[in-house]
């Protein structure tokens, strides 16, 4: 696919999850998931940068590393990372949730 096809994706992932009444009650909760629905569906293309170098080395590194089986674990990771240092806020039960655990032991309420 290509990259509109990706944003296009991503959008309507984000637009259903507001059809769960958690995320539609909450506005900062459904940017920070429409957000990360557009960002992992683009950051896999993201080797498109190596169009800078040419079109053969586009072609030689494109699909390699931001495809491969570690980006699977690596890409969410980050994605979750970044998104929860803009929002300031973990989620989860109400009761709380230990959102970046085992990197930290804090355990703290949704906000």
């Amino acid at each position: 696919m290509d990259t509109a096809s990706h944003l296009v994706i991503g959008l309507g992932l984000g637009a259903m999850s507001h059809m769960s009444p958690e995320i539609a009650g909450n506005p900062s909760l459904g940017l920070a998931v429409t957000l990360g629905t557009v960002i992992a569906s683009e950051i896999p293309d993201i080797d498109y940068i190596y169009q800078i170098k040419g079109t053969p080395a586009y072609l030689k590194n494109h699909r390699r590393w931001t495809h491969s089986v570690p980006a699977w674990f690596i890409w969410p990771s980050l994605i979750t990372l970044g998104l929860s240092l803009i929002f300031h806020g973990r989620r989860g039960e109400s009761y709380g949730c230990g959102a970046l655990l085992p990197y930290s032991s804090t355990w703290g309420p949704i906000r």
